[in-house]
């Protein structure tokens, strides 16, 4: 006795397999597509919206004590009454 699952295997013609690949190949060349086209957009953001160096970093920050950015927000009077 052997047992039956149910399952059936569809004797499908070899010109609908065909077709049936190509219509996957070309869902697979389509998604590549996309992707490839959202890394190339992902690389020009990441590359337009680069980081400051240290470099820059420091030289925005001398800049800004030399204009007095950095001055004393608080000051202390000593008064005698």
């Amino acid at each position: 006795m052997s047992l039956d699952f149910g399952a059936k295997k569809k004797f499908v013609s070899e010109e609908v397999q065909q077709e049936q690949r190509a219509i996957k190949s070309q869902k697979r060349k389509e998604l590549e597509l996309v992707k490839r086209e959202e890394d190339k957009k992902k690389t020009m953001d990441r590359l337009l919206l680069k980081k400051d160096s240290k470099a820059t970093k420091l030289i925005k920050a001398s800049s800004r004590r030399a204009l007095g950015h950095n001055a004393p927000k608080w000051t202390y009077r000593f008064e005698l009454n």
